[in-house]
């Protein structure tokens, strides 16, 4: 038994934990994490190492995905998920590992960058880079090489790299200024529980809808942001049902982004049904039905596109590119959400270029530095956290936001359904 081999593994395994609990300072210990891997003396203490990390950074998976699943077998399926996570992120560190210092500079980099890049990088959480924000503020492009050289460094020369790192985080810090603030941007958190997981009736989403247009409405800002899938679906029979609202809220010169699903409509006869609906209500009644107004959250094995809406003064749609895999998006099959990776990652709204981070992106890195190339002037990130109740998941996934604002010194705006 190597004794010391063991007592790394429950300090990576320790560091994961910290890391889970979204602190700031769990964030920035993780950095220590591939060094640790590095100084194991063997290869398989290596990938034990990073696995132990992994899995005590995911453990809040387990939990989480059991509510987004369903009780009962959910919770097998959640623990096999958290397993085969941790597995498969600990890989790059068994690839790269090796006794000889003198390569550690380019292979911890290596090593990094194989968890952040697609394919590992749509389930690349826990990635230490999210630490380059709280260590190295407004350095943008160079903090993130700078930290991604850090994590072999670290390991060939812990001392040094340490007092290189923390003197260059202390003196940034210190000099870094306040954080920008956007004049007249509002991110809305709510508590409509689960509105867009769970079968709530047409009458309760009816409801939602309404607050939304109220909050919307009574909103000073000029871009109000609010939660991921709020609005459970959204269509023509939505626009029409919408339609008096967004005349006010164009009028006074306002945005509104609301998450919402897009649902492939069935045809009829060369129209689609939603339309079809909402013209027919419109000639009786003048007004959607509510069932119109609300329209019942789609299955989550239906074909789907987790976006967000943008209505009022400017008009646009925003599609999620890495969507919950197996929870929502379905590598095997046409159900569930579409993936959309190659997408945009920038959203032009009311003069700014908005980063978009929905949700579970927020807790990968591929989705923000493919925004931050793209010369973001803001950070916007929505989430319907109602299925994380309990976990540290909202908290992390805010704090990992703020260290990407802080990064790239723009603002940032948070919108939140638990």
């Amino acid at each position: 038994m190597n004794r010391a081999g063991i007592i790394r593994c429950a300090a990576s395994a320790t560091i994961g934990v910290a890391f889970s609990t979204g602190h700031p300072a769990g964030i920035v210990l993780s950095v220590a994490a591939p060094a640790l891997a590095f100084r194991q003396p063997t290869r398989r203490f290596g990938y034990l190492s990073a696995m132990s990390y992994y899995g005590g950074a995911s453990w809040p998976i387990v939990p989480a995905a059991a509510n987004f699943f369903g009780p009962h077998p959910a919770a097998v399926d959640a623990l096999g998920l958290w397993i085969i996570a941790a597995f498969l992120l600990a890989l790059p560190w068994f690839c790269v590992w090796t006794s000889d210092r003198r390569q550690l500079l380019w292979r911890g980099a290596l090593g990094i960058l194989m968890t952040v890049i697609p394919p590992l990088g749509m389930i690349g959480w826990a990635s230490p880079l999210t630490a380059s924000g709280f260590l190295f503020p407004g350095t943008s492009w160079i903090g993130v090489f700078a930290l991604t050289l850090a994590m072999g460094f670290l390991a060939s020369s812990p001392r040094v790299a340490l007092l290189a790192i923390s003197t260059t985080a202390i003196i940034l810090n210190l000099s870094a200024g306040p954080a920008p603030k956007l004049p007249n941007w509002e991110g809305i958190n709510t508590h409509f529980g689960g509105v867009s997981h769970e079968h709530t009736g047409a009458i309760a989403e009816f409801r939602v809808v309404e607050s939304i247009q109220r909050r919307a409405l009574a909103s000073q800002s000029k871009v109000v942001v609010f939660p991921e899938t709020v609005v459970p679906e959204w269509s023509t029979a939505t626009d029409v049902f919408w339609e008096r609202t967004l005349n006010e809220i164009r009028s006074a010169g306002k945005t509104i982004i609301v998450g919402s699903k897009v649902v492939q409509p069935t045809k009829i006869g060369g129209f689609h049904a939603d339309e079809f609906a909402a013209s027919i209500a419109i000639l009786t009644s003048g007004r959607p039905p509510i069932n119109l107004a609300a329209p019942s959250r789609p299955s989550v094995t239906s074909p789907f596109r987790n976006v967000l809406i943008v209505r009022g003064r400017e008009e646009g749609i925003f599609e999620q590119r890495i969507p919950v895999p197996l929870g929502m998006w379905r590598p095997f099959g046409g159900e569930g959400a579409k993936i959309h990776l190659g997408g945009p990652a920038v959203l032009p709204v009311a003069g700014e270029r908005a980063a978009i981070l929905i949700c579970y992106e927020q807790l990968l890195t591929w989705p923000i530095l493919t925004s931050i190339l793209q010369r973001p002037t803001v950070i916007v990130a929505i989430a319907n956290d109602h299925w994380a109740t309990g976990t540290p998941i909202p908290q992390l996934q805010l704090n990992a936001v703020r260290a990407w604002a802080r990064l790239i010194s723009v603002p940032y705006v948070s919108a939140t359904n638990f």
